[in-house]
């Protein structure tokens, strides 16, 4: 949520520093973790020394928040500025940062923000790759359980294809 500090610790995750549960269904390889401080190529932001089981902690922005803008993090920043103003707009030459050609020391953000993470962490590109998801990007909600299937019904029970079928969860309102 937007303001929250996120932090994954040897794939466990973390928000403002309490443990979060692993869901029912996620898919993690225990076996194949990787080190802390082994930086893996494409994570956001770039050059930090992150990957996808040792994350952060990086704070979630929020509407209203001030960023300083320097050359150190200015490409950090750019694509958030850039796509709030609507162009490319953020310029970062020597020791210059500027919004719209002119020079400026901060920004304040104008939206909320949230950081996105798949269940699938082996195979999601989520938060941890392409960073924030602004509030306006984010255009539905569930409210209702559809399907639901037992991932763990054993093999030689799927010929009775009604055993992984929950139906106790089926057409259930969400609170």
């Amino acid at each position: 949520m937007p303001g929250d500090t996120v932090q994954i610790i040897k794939q466990e995750v973390f928000v403002n520093r309490k443990s979060i549960p692993f869901p029912f269904a996620v898919k993690i390889d225990r076996n194949n973790r990787m080190e802390d401080g082994v930086p893996e190529k494409g994570i956001f932001p770039p050059d930090s020394s992150w990957n996808k089981d040792n994350y952060g902690p990086i704070v979630v922005p929020r509407k209203g928040d001030l960023i300083d803008l320097n050359p150190q993090n200015a490409q950090l920043w750019k694509s958030i500025i850039d796509r709030e103003l609507g162009k490319n707009t953020l310029s970062a030459e020597g020791t210059v940062i500027t919004i719209e050609g002119k020079p400026v020391h901060g920004y304040t953000l104008t939206k909320d923000y949230y950081f996105v993470l798949g269940d699938n962490r082996e195979n999601s590109m989520d938060s941890r790759y392409w960073g924030f998801v602004p509030e306006d990007m984010i255009i539905g909600s569930a409210f209702m359980v559809y399907w639901s299937w037992d991932p763990y019904v054993p093999n030689r029970k799927i010929y009775n294809i009604s055993e992984p079928i929950r139906f106790e969860r089926l057409f259930k309102i969400i609170k």
